[in-house]
């Protein structure tokens, strides 16, 4: 009888063990594989640094040999990411061993040759390349500090401007901390680099969510495998262990073959897997087998874009491409910018609105030449800054004899009658509230070329005083020889310490230029007159210029831009895109107390920066 028993237990024990084993190798249907799926992310990068303790973080080495996210701060690390699909896997395949195992198959994509390049070298040439980028953002910060200087919050784009100020001093600093270390370094002759892998699974907790835990390497095999452990040695919740049965040889294709599955199983639940579609890779969340959720995508162009999916179109995220330069923002159903994104690469930075992957609408723009662009773009190209008229702006008119003669007829100006009633009509402008300015400054024309001189200025000087008005004056620039010119404005002009700076009117159109001898010898006169008034005045004159003399001509006196500030007539909706003191918005504006059309100008800036220019600063 006992035997028997013994026998039947026996029986048991073997149809239980036989059905058991037959449970762990039974094929998968793909069920097994999506939940055991999991993403890998090896985040990459290296410490340079020398026996003192010196040390710098950087994530790769360029093509140039030079160090590339180069900080000192261990908090502000960059890596260099590369994504891999893994499996939770079971230590034994007879029973659940998992422990927090994952194996992944992840050729080694980020590998620096450093072995060509001595430390040495890479020392010297990053401290060279520091102090030449740190040279250009002291540049940059002049143009943004003069932009936030001459504009107010209640401008488009300030606080732009203002945000990406703060990161580039934060920049500036990091910079000069950046070259303090290099030097220190220079001078020591052990430089050793190290490099520093961390890897990151990514998977699906039991309600749905994304969730990751850190990982570390337990083996490395042939072709690439990995075999992980989470740094906790624990299974999360929520997902399945896969076994890899010891008569399997071709592990990465039994991986690629799960993977597969994965794609095949995706049905009606959010789940991570794989899609490959006309070249382009897609690893993240799928639902009804379309990407849905968060992801990782490369396209066949070598862009690679993490982001957010919607019913298979990327709606927001970032987008990297072959050149190292990096989108964040909205896209459109063809993965273009649209909305609201920021891209930047190697100096070039923009901020603002797009459409079809063009810069379209308002937006900042910083070019590889450190100059800055706020304002209005089109087709990917910037139009300008087209500000908004109120009456928190300071508006000013330039006054000659043709405010008093029309035809054969005198008419007189009632100076404390003035205000600003219309901007003009040649051009568009955006405008709040009603136009009715008053005027903040006068400039009157006293002479031109070597004789002329205005018969009404004395007169419109001590008037336009005596109403309480800023008073400048201006000389019109002809082709007699300049000492002349000056002669003939020191002469008539009134330039009292508590006056607008004398400014010079430069309007000769090609011929003239042509026959004083070309561009140089027209700037080499005007840099005379210049000269001269000033030394005579002890005032830095203005230079009084239009757009088309801009454009064609004043980048052949880079000088003159640089020393002198600038009054520009443009009569366009958009401001000039140069530094200026004053801008001539139209001809044809309307003033009460005036009769006729009236030149109107607006100082560039807001009231506290009028009142130094007031104040001579």
């Amino acid at each position: 009888m006992k035997r028997r028993r013994a026998i039947a237990a026996a029986a048991i024990l073997a149809l239980l063990a036989a059905a058991w084993l037959t449970y762990r190798i039974w094929p998968d249907d793909g069920e097994r594989a999506l939940r055991a799926h999991t993403q890998i992310t090896l985040c990459r990068y290296y410490q340079i640094g020398d026996e003192r303790g010196n040390q710098l973080y950087f994530a790769a080495i360029g093509k140039d040999s030079l160090l590339q996210e180069l900080t000192w701060n261990a908090q502000k690390i960059r890596s260099r990411d590369s994504h891999a699909d893994g499996f939770w896997v079971n230590r034994s395949w007879i029973y659940p061993s998992c422990g927090g195992r994952i194996i992944a198959i992840m050729p080694d994509e980020h590998t620096p040759a450093t072995a060509d390049i001595p430390p040495s070298i890479l020392i010297t040439n990053q401290l060279r390349a520091e102090k030449l980028k740190l040279a250009k953002l002291r540049h940059l910060l002049t143009e943004l500090k003069y932009y936030l200087r001459v504009h107010g919050v209640q401008d488009e784009g300030y606080d732009i401007v203002a945000k990406y100020t703060t990161n580039a001093l934060l920049r500036k600093d990091t910079l000069a901390k950046n070259i303090a270390l290099l030097e220190r370094m220079a001078k020591k002759p052990n430089i050793t680099i190290r490099r520093a892998d961390r890897y990151v699974a990514t998977y699906q907790t039991p309600d749905g969510k994304t969730a990751q835990t850190a990982c570390r390497i337990v083996a490395r095999g042939a072709h690439h495998k990995l075999l992980l452990r989470t740094n906790d040695g624990k299974t999360p919740d929520g997902v399945e262990a896969i076994s890899i049965m010891p008569w399997t040889t071709d592990t990465p294709g039994a991986l690629s073959a799960m993977t597969e599955k994965i794609k095949k199983t995706a049905r009606g639940s959010l789940t991570h897997g794989v899609i490959r579609r006309n070249s382009t890779l897609y690893r993240g969340e799928i639902r009804n087998g379309k990407r849905n959720g968060k992801g990782i995508m490369r396209d066949a162009a070598g862009n690679l874009y993490n982001g957010t999916w919607n019913c298979d179109t990327l709606v927001s995220g970032t987008r990297t491409d072959s050149l190292g330069g990096r989108y964040t923002g909205f896209f459109d159903r063809n993965d273009r910018p649209q909305g609201y994104g920021v891209y930047q690469s190697d100096g070039i930075y923009y901020e603002g609105h797009w459409t079809a992957g063009q810069r379209d609408g308002f937006g900042m723009g910083i070019t590889a030449d450190n100059r800055l662009k706020a304002g209005e773009w089109k087709s990917d190209r910037f139009r300008g800054e087209r500000i908004t008229h109120t009456s928190d702006r300071i508006y000013g008119i330039d006054v000659s004899k043709h405010q008093h003669v029309k035809g054969r007829k005198y008419y007189a100006i009632d100076w404390r009658a003035l205000r600003i009633t219309s901007l003009g009509t040649i051009s568009k402008k955006r405008v709040t509230g009603h136009v009715d300015y008053p005027v903040s400054f006068v400039y009157l024309k006293c002479t031109e070329g070597k004789r002329l001189l205005n018969p009404y200025y004395q007169k419109d000087y001590r008037a336009a005083k005596a109403a309480g008005f800023k008073v400048g004056s201006y000389h019109f620039f002809t082709t007699a020889p300049a000492a002349l010119q000056a002669r003939n404005f020191l002469r008539n002009a009134s330039v009292d310490s508590a006056d607008f700076p004398p400014v010079l009117d430069v309007e000769p159109h090609h011929a003239q230029i042509k026959r004083m001898g070309g561009p140089a010898a027209l700037f080499h006169a005007v840099r005379a007159w210049l000269h001269i008034v000033e030394r005579a005045t002890g005032r830095k004159p203005i230079l009084y210029v239009n757009q088309p003399f801009v454009n064609r001509y004043l980048p052949q006196a880079p000088d003159l831009k640089l020393r002198y500030r600038i009054w520009i007539a443009r009569y366009g909706e958009y401001k000039p895109d140069v530094r200026l003191v004053f801008w001539q918005l139209s001809p044809d504006g309307r003033v009460k107390g005036i009769h006729g059309p009236v030149d109107i100008n607006v100082f560039n800036g807001y009231q506290n920066e009028f009142q130094k220019f007031c104040a001579g600063k």
